[in-house]
């Protein structure tokens, strides 16, 4: 696996500045909003929405959910998570930033989900 080349350890002002972007609300959720893929079940589903929420109140109220997650999380989880339920780019598109291989990403973020649940951090 290639080093990714964006790598988040905490909550920064780029982070929120990136979450706070007018194009990011536009985009539809990659898990919640798109067709049901294949790994992700409803408890995968409601944590995603949950970050989105999360992200959203990051950038408008609050870094303190957000610092939490990624305190919980290794620093690559914790990037494609942001990316993905944050910024919702696709899970393509995220594994292609991360350097992950092809397909990789549905499983990489459903053990990422599942961690998150099992923590109770959401």
């Amino acid at each position: 696996m290639k080093t990714p080349t964006l790598c988040l350890e905490c909550v920064t002002p780029e982070l929120l500045d990136l979450l706070n972007c007018p194009s990011v609300k536009q985009r539809k959720h990659p898990i919640a909003e798109g067709p049901l893929i294949g790994w992700f079940i409803q408890p995968h589903i409601d944590a995603a929405k949950a970050i989105s929420e999360i992200c959203d109140m990051a950038v408008a109220l609050d870094a303190a959910p957000l610092d939490c997650i990624a305190d919980h999380l290794h620093p690559w989880a914790f990037t494609a998570l942001v990316l993905v339920c944050g910024c919702r780019f696709g899970l393509e598109k995220t594994e292609k930033i991360m350097g992950w291989p092809a397909r990789s990403g549905k499983l990489i973020l459903a053990m990422t989900l599942d961690d998150l649940i099992r923590a109770a951090v959401l």
